[in-house]
C-alpha cells in the first residue's frame, strides 16, 4: 500500500493465509490470559485497575518474612524511584484491598433494586431482567469459590477503574455491561475487544482510610475501629501463649527465683517479668483478642513493652482500650 493506494505484492507470502490467521489467534489469545493472570502462579485481582489518589496507576508488589509472603499494591513510580521523589505514593495490603472491593461489589449485586434498575434502563423485557437479578444473586454465591483468573475476566469487563483515595475507595463499574456478565452465567467470560469511555460509569464506593499500625498499613473502615480482618492477630497470639506458660512456669516453681525460671525460660528477668504479667490481663482483653475484636492500635508490639499495666481488670480495659 502506498498514498492510500493498494498494488499487487511482487514477492509469494511468507507465510500462509491459514498459519497467519492461527498465530493472530493466538496472540489474542495470550494477551487475554495475561490480562486476566489465567497462567500467574498467584494473580493480583485488582491489576491494570487500581489507582492512587494523584491518577497513578498502582502495581502489585510482595515482600517475603520469615518464609511467608506478603502481596501489596504499590504506586508504581515507587518501584522504580526513591520515595522522597513520589512522596505521595501508596503502598497497601493486597488481600485487605481485594477483600473490601469484593465485598462491596458482592453487595452491588445482592442489592436487587439496584441491579433491576440498572437492567431496565437497558432491557425492556421484564421476565429477562427478572432472570438477570436471579442470576446476580446465584453469582454471589459463586464467587467465593472462583478462581482468581475468572474473577479477574468479570472485572475487567465489568470496572472502568478504581480509585484509592485518602478517605474511601471508589470503584467505576460499566452498568452497561452488566447483561454480558449476567446473561454467561458462571461460563469463562470472553474479553470484550476495547472500552468505549464515553459510556455512562457507575460510582461505587467503601467508605475506608488507611493508618499506620506499628509497621503495617490496615485498611479502617466507616471511620470506626472496625476492619476487615478475617483471622486473629498472630503476633499477639504467640505473645498471649508466651505469657500463660510463663505463668505456669511461676505457679509451679516450688520456691525458684524469677531469676531462675526466666532462665528456665530462656529468656531475660526483666522480659520475663513483662510478659508475665500479660499472664493476668483481663478475661474480656483476651477474649477480644481471640475474637479478633481488640483495638488495630492494640499489636503485640505495644503490648509486650507496656511495663506499667494496671492490676485492676477495668483499668486494664481503659489502659488499652477495649471495650
Amino acid at each position: 500500500m502506498h498514498k492510500d493506494q493498494s498494488y499487487p505484492g511482487q514477492h509469494d507470502p511468507i507465510l500462509e493465509a491459514g498459519l497467519w490467521d492461527q498465530v493472530q489467534q493466538r496472540l489474542n489469545t495470550n494477551r487475554i490470559d495475561r490480562a486476566n493472570g489465567t497462567h500467574a502462579s498467584v494473580p493480583s485481582l485488582l491489576t491494570g485497575l487500581i489507582y492512587d489518589d494523584t491518577g497513578a496507576p498502582m502495581v502489585p508488589s510482595h515482600a517475603n518474612k520469615k518464609g511467608r509472603r506478603y502481596r501489596y499494591y504499590v504506586t508504581k513510580a515507587l518501584l522504580i524511584g526513591a520515595r522522597a521523589t513520589t512522596p505521595r505514593g501508596w503502598r497497601v495490603p493486597a488481600g485487605d484491598l481485594e477483600n473490601l472491593v469484593e465485598g462491596r461489589l458482592m453487595a452491588f449485586f445482592r442489592d436487587q433494586s439496584t441491579i433491576f434498575d440498572a437492567l431496565n434502563e437497558m432491557i425492556e423485557d421484564a421476565i429477562l431482567c427478572r432472570d438477570l437479578v436471579a442470576q446476580a444473586e446465584t453469582l454471589t454465591g459463586q464467587w467465593p469459590g472462583m478462581a482468581t483468573s475468572d474473577k479477574r475476566k468479570i472485572l475487567n469487563d465489568l470496572v472502568g477503574r478504581m480509585d484509592l483515595k485518602a478517605e474511601c475507595i471508589e470503584i467505576h463499574i460499566w452498568p452497561h455491561r452488566l447483561p454480558q456478565i449476567l446473561s454467561a452465567g458462571n461460563q469463562p467470560l470472553a474479553m470484550l475487544t476495547g472500552t468505549n469511555r464515553d459510556e455512562p460509569t457507575l460510582c461505587l464506593t467503601v467508605q475506608a482510610r488507611l493508618k499506620r499500625v506499628g509497621m503495617e498499613t490496615r485498611f479502617i473502615i466507616n471511620g470506626s475501629n472496625a476492619d476487615n480482618r478475617k483471622h486473629p492477630d498472630r503476633s499477639l497470639l504467640r505473645l498471649l501463649g508466651q505469657a500463660y506458660r510463663f505463668r505456669e512456669m511461676m505457679l509451679s516453681s516450688q520456691g525458684k527465683t524469677m531469676t531462675d525460671i526466666a532462665a528456665e525460660a530462656g529468656v531475660g528477668g526483666s522480659y520475663f517479668t513483662r510478659i508475665l504479667r500479660l499472664g493476668f490481663l483481663s478475661p474480656d482483653i483476651v477474649e477480644a483478642i481471640l475474637r479478633n475484636d481488640h483495638p488495630l492500635e492494640l499489636t503485640a508490639k505495644k503490648l509486650a513493652a507496656n511495663s506499667r499495666l494496671p492490676i485492676g481488670w477495668q483499668d486494664q480495659r481503659d489502659s488499652l482500650g477495649v471495650n
